[in-house]
């Protein structure tokens, strides 16, 4: 049966690559090794202005590798890398047993007898080459992303027997979606298997393959006898089983928000066992928009860089989960994974949720000429598919590089490829000009149209989206996306004036709103989730591209309220005012239009515990439905609000009303003050056995718990208890010698945030918070770091 152990711990990292280190026994340099665990990022970066070139050189990554004793002629060891940024180079007792180019998908290299020493230690070198390599997608030509480097994802070591699965596709259909009945139904669905076996050593005969399907309602085995042909002939070291669908009844509805999965595991006798989650749901894209589970469903969502501050792409699975849920937390149901596949688990975890995925090949706007670059883009839709074939949150492959111009060539090919892999999902191409040669199933498209300073009254006469005949210059609709919008159009940080932080929150509430009042568009993906770090060439010269409804650390802007305002107010009640409530803070110290983003029927507005009317309204506050026709849920608008100049200022409160009750109120300091500093982790726990991260959020509110967004001070840590990794504006030994660390960060528009990675040991970790010029804004939190063992 096969084995795999987690390479996470005990390696030695070196930021420059000599060809002598392949002769060598030991790493005992410290001079020139460091030791470092994995997900391992090549240099840590500060937030902003630092060399853009700073990730782009080679380094070398060693560690030791014990091999068992008593291996056979008919048992393999093979290495898995996840993600090594951006071309590796793998070698074992100084001898090069495989190489890989491309960041962003994953490789496997066999351990060949002529290299290993089994039951003895052996040494496993990596040549880390981060350069942008110009034959390499998405190299070529700038791009507006760092693209950082390491060996930034997970590796691990499988032995297995002679006969072990390789890739297995797992293809669940609905027998009947026409007859759907809402997301709870129980429906009956069919399974077709196709799991590839790899036999290097050629056997023949038959073989039994067990089968078991484990899930809500569900407990189905069944076992097949499968031939192995053995020979070249007969297809060579690999062979793909294609078994006859079955049918099973009463199964629950994959769908959004609703992650109902089955476990699927097969065994090949006592060899190998595989096991993957995968979901009955029932989608596509049409003229008329997109269909899920026999419903309409309109598409809201947000593309997402996989980086962080300091840490690059260098973050644990479970950190970057926490992303995931972001999307439907703040309402979106659908994420593009901007601009190329992210990690695995990521993909899963949405599996898990009910998050929808477009994902896309690595790339930004420039094809390479060369065969070997174009070659190297049927390579990256191979992998990313095949990967993450059995994932139901899955439902667009992007096989066109973001932003290209058309190549009838190359996207003829990267179409039929991925139609061929997989025949039940359609393929998108992100474009971002009109009139673009439809190849794809998708006309999926980047749509800035929104441009320009929008007004006080919303910009009602201003076009937020393009109709699709406009786009794609077509005499018939066709499925159609919107996969970017807003975004460079009117970056803006969690610090700027009070005014453009509500104009960034209206121009997102314009696209949900025209998303939803477009019939023939499947939907919007804005750009985007949240602020990264990017090339000289983009940004505002500080390595930030300030695009995000979400600021790099996380925390909401102004413009993520416009998607959360949008939820069912039985999920969550929502109510923010756009404001910090300060009358010098807008141009000629006018308090209004005061814009409220929220779900309720109506909401009420108190100025010194004085109910204040609103114009014809009253002092009932409705939504504005004459500006925003397609939203769920309408922002009001509080046109004049009367507070002169040079008299006396007081505070604000807003109540939110559903059914004639009140539900949610939010009070506003007329004389805010920095009054209690928050820290606040995404989990207060960790495992030790596998590096596993949580953020810790950082914020300075005033009295009624309102961020200050004009705050900006440091934040003094101290942080002691068992051995853990650190990510923040600075990390040192505490000079007292206890051994701990001394942590610095910078509050941003009043918050800012800091990582922490378990690294082996368990404990409790304590951390302990100043804010630097403010005695007492202090605050006292710990982590919980246990041994809980990980599976394979």
């Amino acid at each position: 049966m096969r084995h795999i152990k987690y390479l996470d711990f005990d390696w030695f990292y070196c930021p420059e690559f000599r060809e002598a280190f392949l002769a060598e026994s030991d790493c005992s340099d410290a001079e020139l090794w460091q030791s470092v665990q994995l997900p391992h990022t090549n240099a840590e970066l500060p937030g902003s202005y630092f060399d853009d070139r700073a990730c782009r050189f080679v380094s070398a990554y060693r560690r030791n590798l014990w091999l068992p004793p008593g291996q056979d002629a008919q048992r393999v060891a093979l290495l898995r890398f996840e993600g090594v940024m951006n071309y590796a180079e793998i070698y074992l007792n100084g001898i090069q047993i495989g190489c890989h180019k491309g960041g962003y998908t994953p490789f496997e290299v066999v351990l060949p007898d002529s290299a290993a020493h089994w039951g003895e230690d052996n040494r496993l070198l990596v040549r880390v080459d981060s350069g942008e390599r110009s034959d390499t997608p998405p190299f070529g030509f700038v791009i507006d992303y760092l693209t950082y480097g390491g060996i930034y994802r997970e590796v691990s070591l499988h032995i297995c027997e002679a006969l072990h699965f390789g890739v297995v596709k797992l293809s669940p259909a609905i027998s009947e979606p026409q007859n759907i009945r809402g997301k709870d139904s129980l429906v009956s669905g069919w399974l077709r298997l196709e799991p590839e076996i790899a036999n290097p050593f050629l056997l023949k005969g038959q073989q039994q393959l067990d089968l078991r399907i484990l899930g809500p309602g569900v407990e189905f085995s069944q076992s097949y006898l499968i031939e192995l042909q053995g020979g070249r002939d007969g297809g060579g070291p690999t062979e793909t089983c294609i078994l006859d669908s079955l049918e099973l009844d009463g199964l629950r509805l994959w769908d959004i928000g609703q992650g109902n999965l089955y476990e699927v595991e097969l065994r090949l006798g006592e060899m190998d066992r595989y096991s993957a989650k995968i979901g009955w749901r029932d989608c596509h894209f049409g003229p008329e928009g997109f269909r899920i589970n026999g419903r309409n469903q309109k598409l809201i969502g947000l593309n997402r860089h996989q980086s962080y501050p300091y840490a690059g792409y260098a973050m644990p699975a479970n950190a970057q989960q926490k992303d995931a849920d972001l999307f439907p937390e703040y309402g979106c149901n659908i994420l593009r994974t901007s601009h190329y596949p992210q990690h695995r688990q990521f993909i899963e975890y949405c599996d898990e949720i009910g998050l929808l995925v477009f994902t896309e090949i690595p790339g930004w706007q420039h094809i390479g000429e060369s065969a070997e670059w174009q070659e190297q883009v049927l390579c990256d839709v191979r992998d990313m598919i095949l990967r993450d074939y059995n994932s139901p949150s899955v439902v667009l492959w992007g096989v066109r590089i973001n932003e290209s111009p058309d190549h009838s060539d190359l996207y003829r090919k990267t179409n039929e490829l991925a139609r061929w892999l997989d025949p039940t999902r359609q393929t998108g191409g992100v474009r971002c000009h009109n009139n673009s040669e439809l190849l794809e199933d998708v006309y999926t498209m980047n749509n800035f149209v929104l441009n320009g300073r929008i007004d006080e009254g919303g910009g009602k006469g201003r076009i937020a989206l393009n109709s699709q005949q406009e786009i794609t210059g077509l005499d018939h609709a066709v499925p159609y996306l919107v996969t970017e919008s807003n975004g460079h159009m009117f970056p803006t940080k969690a610090w700027d004036t009070e005014e453009r932080r509500t104009e960034h929150a209206v121009r997102h509430l314009r696209v949900i709103d025209a998303a939803h009042i477009a019939r023939q568009h499947s939907g919007s993906i804005s750009w985007c989730a949240f602020d990264y770090n990017t090339h000289h060439e983009f940004g505002a010269g500080d390595k930030i591209c300030h695009h995000g409804v979400f600021d790099m650390y996380r925390e909401p802007k102004f413009a993520a309220w416009a998607y959360r305002s949008q939820k069912d107010p039985a999920a969550a009640v929502v109510l923010e005012p756009l404001s910090c409530w300060a009358r010098g803070e807008r141009d000629e110290c006018r308090m209004g239009p005061l814009w409220v983003l929220h779900n309720c029927d109506y909401i009420e507005l108190y100025i010194n515990g004085k109910l204040q009317n609103n114009g014809s309204q009253g002092h009932k506050i409705y939504p504005d439905r004459g500006l925003f026709r397609g939203l769920p849920h309408p922002p009001s608008i509080i046109r004049q609000i009367d507070s002169l100049w040079g008299e006396a200022f007081g505070g604000a409160e807003i109540k939110g009303y559903i059914g004639g009750t009140e539900v949610v109120a939010r009070r506003l300091a007329g004389n805010p003050s920095a009054d209690r500093l928050l820290l606040r982790a995404d989990q207060t726990w960790l495992r030790a056995a596998r590096p596993e991260a949580t953020r810790i959020c950082l914020r300075v509110t005033d009295q009624f718990g309102n961020s200050l967004p004009f705050l900006m001070a440091g934040v003094h840590l101290r942080l002691t208890g068992p051995k853990v990794q650190a990510y923040a504006d600075e990390v040192s030994p505490l000079s007292d010698g206890s051994g701990g660390w001394e942590l610095f960060s910078t509050l941003r528009g009043g918050s800012s945030a800091i990582w922490l990675l378990s690294a082996g040991e368990a404990g409790t970790a304590e951390l302990e918070a100043r804010v630097i010029g403010y005695p007492k804004l202090t605050a006292r939190l710990q982590i919980q770091i246990n041994l809980e063992s990980v599976g394979a």
